[in-house]
């Protein structure tokens, strides 16, 4: 199936529906960009391989092809236990909502959609730090992808 720019693998797990949307809605306790629930409706819980974007002044593609659904029998990916655990771990507000991770998993970094009244509903990235020896970032950081999550949607391109 395409989405926009994007071929989404239908092979896997169905894509939420709206009484889904309205429990992330509810859970947030804020509206979701458009943009971000129709996403949801047509790639949730579906992985987008082979897509990535990049952040100036990084080298290099970043990808988080695995999005997280609002199906409870999708284990660990399933997105209200993420933004759970994001709100306990990372002490996350409630309206930053975490919906891909790396195909590592969300130990190697993780995006968020931030609907705070600062964060305007931009996209940004958690990336863990790496061990010394790799000669990459030691220190977690956050780093903004997109000023909203059409403008997210937009940066993906095919490798």
């Amino acid at each position: 199936m395409k989405y926009r720019n994007i071929e989404i693998d239908e092979s896997e797990i169905s894509p939420a529906g709206e009484s889904q949307i309205e429990k992330l809605r509810s859970l947030v306790g804020r509206a979701l960009p458009a943009s971000f629930e129709e996403f949801m409706l047509k790639a949730g819980g579906r992985t987008i391989e082979s897509y990535g974007f990049k952040i100036d002044p990084f080298e290099g593609t970043f990808a988080f092809p695995i999005i997280y659904s609002l199906y409870e029998n999708f284990g660990q990916f399933f997105l209200i236990d993420k933004i759970l655990q994001a709100r306990k771990e990372k002490q996350l507000p409630k309206e930053v909502v975490p919906f891909a991770c790396t195909l590592n998993g969300a130990d190697d970094g993780e995006m968020y959609l931030d609907l705070t009244d600062d964060g305007g509903g931009r996209v940004l990235v958690f990336a863990s730090g790496k061990p010394e020896w790799t000669g990459r970032n030691t220190e977690d950081d956050w780093l903004d992808v997109a000023s909203s999550f059409n403008a997210y949607l937009k940066l993906l391109f095919k490798e």
